[in-house]
């Protein structure tokens, strides 16, 4: 099945920790990044992003809203995206976030490959056993990161985005070369220092990699980030 990404990502500022003109040129350099970098690269229509007053109103079909919070309430959580119901949504812990636009630029890519959380790969055969990865293309790689220049009311500044990992990654059979945007990775399904990765493996989830490995049980908890990454039923393409 053809996957359409978000429209817009409509981001409100309610924490006390980071100024609306900070938050401005974090939305634009994610934005750009969207636009220029990760949807050519995954062959999608790139959303557009902008920051609005806090009290307002979107129609599901036409933005994600994306909200930064000084707490998000579980201290193993810098970011997310997720779904409020049938609502798919992004927030932000900027208390934790060393880099908060880092974290942002996360959310937004992943939540732009897979709004909805149905993504998988199809099932691959390894070692005797079958994973299927969620399309999920920052966790591989979230501990690195690079800047992308925004020009603002107060001139231009770097804003500093995630890497993120190509198609090619997820393909094991692939020989393109490149996995992820800046060639930190020599193959597929690996995963650099400080990221992870979270298959389903025989039908559980199993968390990959030592940069999560620490806090894995209390992201499985309902409050935690990859509770959502458990799905019931077939996955839906």
């Amino acid at each position: 099945m053809s996957y359409t990404p978000p429209a817009h990502f409509a981001v409100e500022n309610r924490s006390t920790l980071a100024s609306d003109r900070d938050l401005a040129y974090w939305t634009e350099g994610c934005r750009l990044q969207l636009e220029r970098h990760v949807c050519p690269a995954w062959n999608l229509d790139p959303p557009g992003a902008a920051v609005y007053p806090r009290d307002a109103t979107f129609a599901v079909n036409t933005a994600m809203v994306a909200v930064m919070v000084d707490d998000i309430g579980d201290p193993g959580t810098l970011g997310e995206h997720g779904l409020v119901g049938a609502i798919p949504f992004v927030l932000i812990d900027v208390h934790l976030s060393r880099s908060p636009s880092t974290v942002l630029s996360h959310e937004f890519i992943e939540a732009t490959v897979n709004q909805w959380l149905d993504r998988w790969t199809t099932p691959i055969r390894r070692a005797g056993k079958t994973y299927s990865y969620p399309l999920e293309p920052c966790d591989a790689v979230e501990a690195s990161s690079y800047q992308i220049p925004v020009d603002g009311l107060d001139g231009v500044r770097n804003v500093e985005v995630s890497n993120f990992v190509l198609p090619s990654w997820f393909d094991p059979a692939s020989h393109q070369g490149q996995f992820d945007f800046l060639s930190s990775l020599t193959a597929p399904l690996e995963i650099a220092d400080g990221g992870y990765s979270a298959p389903e493996i025989d039908g559980d989830i199993v968390f990959i990699g030592p940069g999560e490995l620490h806090i894995a049980a209390r992201k499985l908890l309902p409050q935690g980030r990859l509770a959502r990454l458990i799905r019931k039923g077939p996955a839906k393409r």
